[in-house]
This record gives structure tokens, sequence and C-alpha cells, in this order.
């Protein structure tokens, strides 16, 4: 048995796969969930170091930092009910709310301290009674008169650095909106499609024998001026094969919200995605109509000469292809897998 990917492993891959290509601006959710202390503290110093060095714009909403993950920030950002309680720096949080009348108990992480502000447990927090602010709009409104706010306007006002706009200019402005060209492109999304039918491939192919011969057992020599038994096989024949593309109906499926995730990164046009997905069916099918059509086209009966047999194994692929490309049309339109399976 193969263990699966686990959940901290399948969100790393995802950090380090978004952190490809030059982005001015990362913004992550709730990264920290399934992860453990040291492998959140390692990616946050890594974004830190990423932010500093490449002048980059990193936005985190974590659940319930530990204080040496939340000394790492520059800045922190408290929202509540739409309204920014405070934006500035890390290092004057707890003086400024201290000035409002609210002191973190001693022991308490800043960042629980911090979550319940604006909350029925912010009491909690009041060392003596004193006229406070209560609701999220009334913290809004103490700290738009601060001076943290009236420097963050300013700075929004102020013209653009120039570094950055050249940097732009120079760096962004010119950068096609897909780094691979379109035979590039499809060449690496057919070998990832090859890679994932190939798992399927010796199950499949053994159905095929097994179906073939059973086919044979049913129609064995049957006799040519019946038109209705020849009708009958062949679209027995063609339907076998062309229903048989319905396994791929779960990684289709699957599949679908990695290719919103990576189309919306522009790492590939969706013309590309779309040309792999339909030129990595031809192998099997391929491979499909040569045996199954040989097994019942030869021991069932049919003409004995290779021109009508090229002529009948021609015919079975292109509707195996066609029914393959109409199914997986048919399921880019499905929400669910549930409504996929009639």
């Amino acid at each position: 048995m193969l263990r699966g990917v686990s959940g901290s492993e399948l969100k790393r891959v995802t950090t380090g796969e978004m952190e490809f290509g030059l982005k001015y601006v990362s913004l992550m959710d709730e990264i920290s969930t399934g992860l453990d202390s040291a492998a959140i503290f390692d990616i946050i110093t890594t974004q830190r170091s990423a932010a500093h060095k490449l002048h980059k714009t990193v936005v985190i909403a974590l659940l319930q930092p530990s204080p040496e993950v939340f000394a790492l920030f520059d800045d922190v950002m408290i929202l509540n009910e739409g309204e920014l309680m405070y934006h500035g720096p890390c290092n004057q949080v707890e003086a400024y709310f201290e000035t409002l009348g609210f002191k973190s108990p001693p022991g308490r992480d800043i960042a629980d301290y911090l979550l319940d502000l604006g909350t029925k447990q912010q009491h909690d927090e009041v060392p003596h009674p004193t006229k406070q602010p209560r609701s999220p709009s009334e913290f809004a409104e103490c700290f738009r008169l601060t001076q943290i706010y009236q420097e963050t306007l300013k700075a929004l006002e102020g013209p653009y650095d120039r570094k950055l706009v050249a940097s732009v200019k120079d760096t962004m402005d010119p950068m096609p909106t897909f780094h691979q060209p379109i035979q590039a492109s499809i060449w690496e999304l057919q070998k990832r499609a090859l890679m994932i039918t190939y798992h399927f491939v010796f199950g499949q192919l053994l159905m095929v024998i097994i179906m073939g011969f059973i086919y044979c057992t049913l129609f064995y020599q049957f006799d040519p001026t019946q038109i209705s038994v020849v009708m009958g096989v062949m679209f027995a024949t063609v339907m076998f094969l062309s229903l048989g593309q319905g396994f791929q109906t779960p990684v289709y499926i699957a599949g679908r919200s990695v290719f919103y995730k990576q189309r919306g990164a522009n790492f590939f046009r969706t013309g590309s995605y779309v040309l792999a997905t339909t030129i990595s069916q031809i192998p099997l099918a391929l491979a499909e109509t040569i045996i199954f059509g040989s097994i019942v086209y030869w021991i069932c009966g049919f003409a004995s000469e290779a021109k009508l047999f090229i002529l009948f194994e021609v015919v079975v692929f292109l509707a195996n292809l066609a029914m393959g490309c109409d199914s997986s049309s048919l399921l880019r339109c499905v929400p669910t897998l549930t409504l996929s399976c009639p």
C-alpha cells in the first residue's frame, strides 16, 4: 500500500509552486492549517526574506500564530466586521491598545489577545473601568485619529518610488503573459497527461482483452449473410470501446481545480491544455482499437482482407477517439462527480 500525500505536504508543494514567477504581491489565507509550528516558522521566515530582498508585498492571514511567528511580521492588520481596527507596525500594536484602555494579561499570546478585541471577550482585557471602544466601528474611528493612520494615508497619496516605477517599466511590462511558447506548453502538458493515464493502462488493456474474448465466444464465426448480426457486432464493438473512456471521469473532475488554479496563474493557455489532453488520449485509444479490433475481427469471422480489416480498425479508432473527446467535453460542464454519473 502506498501512502498518499498528506495535507502538510500538499500545502508545501502548493506554496512552492505559486512562488514561481515575478509577482510583486502574494496573498495567503490560513497557510498554517495542518502544519506544525516549526514548518510554519520556516515558511514565514522565507516569505519575510523574499519580501525584503525582492521588494515584494506579502499579506498572510494566520490562525493563532505563535509569538515567534508574529514577531516576524513588519505590520499587522486587524479587521473586524469590515472595519479596520489597526494597521501598522507589530512592535507598536500593544502600546497602541494600551492607550485605549486595554492591556494584555500576563502570559497571554499577543495574537490571541488582539483577536479578542472588538468581541465579547474584550472585557477580560480591561484592567479598570474606563471609557474604551467596544464595537469594531468605534475601534476604527479611534484608529483613524492616530498618527499611524495619517502616515499611511500620506504614503498612499505620495508619489511612487522611482525604483519601483523603473522596475515595472523594465521588467513587468515587457514580460509576456505566458512564459512558454505554445508548442512547449503543449508538450509539457501532454507529458503530464500521459503520466496520469499511465497508471490506468494495464487495467484498461486487461479489460479490453477479456471483453474481446467474451465477444468472440458470443459471435464466433457468425454467418456474414445475417446483416443484423454483423451490424450488432460492429455496434457493440464501437460502443464498448467508446464507453470505455468513462474510467477517466474521476480524473477529469479531480483535475479541474488544478486547471483553474494553474490557468489563473498563467501557467499555460487554455488551448494548450485542451490540445494536450486530446492528444494524450490517442495512444491508449489506438492500443485498445488494435487489440480489441484484431480479436473481434478475425475470430468472429469478418472478411479476410487486409484492406477491409484496416478500414474496420480506422472506423473503430475514430469512433473511440470521438466519443472520448465528447465525454471529456461534457465532463468539463458538469460541476460535480455525482452529476457526471447518470
